[in-house]
């Protein structure tokens, strides 16, 4: 009887130290996305945009060329509004980076904290503060299990 309790209290020690750990990584990703909202994406959006553009141009040739295809449709996400130069800029920069001339549309998902994001019919390129953090959980909760 005395094996089978420690073994129970050990496993129930176990179970509430992996219930903190989760509760302190989502807490911990929760100030760290409250606290990063306050940038606005014109301080962070040039950086955010240039590393979009260095994760297209890492892909493979035949997925970029997937992208590229003339009037393909292609969808830029920001956090905030980009005023029509800048949504000028992002266009031709992403359409250097896939080589081609997509229809590019842009949309607007506060979400994403801060960041650009590219999405097409097959294939997302994400580089915003909320793909950062939800990494970092899914970081955080392999570690936990290891």
């Amino acid at each position: 009887r005395r094996a089978a309790a420690e073994t129970a209290i050990a496993a129930g020690h176990a179970a509430a130290e992996k219930a903190w750990s989760e509760r302190a990584g989502r807490l911990g990703v929760e100030i760290a996305r409250r606290l990063l909202q306050g940038l606005t994406e014109p301080v962070a959006g040039a950086a955010f945009l240039h590393g979009l553009l260095d994760q297209i141009q890492a892909l493979p040739e035949t997925v970029r060329n997937g992208l590229a295809g003339d009037g393909a449709a292609l969808r830029a996400v920001t956090a905030t509004p980009l005023s029509p130069a800048d949504q000028e800029q992002y266009g031709a920069l992403i359409a250097t980076a896939v080589a081609g001339r997509p229809q590019l549309s842009f949309e607007v998902d506060p979400a994403l904290i801060a960041g650009l994001e590219l999405h097409g019919p097959h294939l997302a390129v994400t580089n915003s503060w909320r793909a950062d953090l939800d990494r970092i959980m899914a970081e955080l909760a392999h570690d936990r299990r290891s």
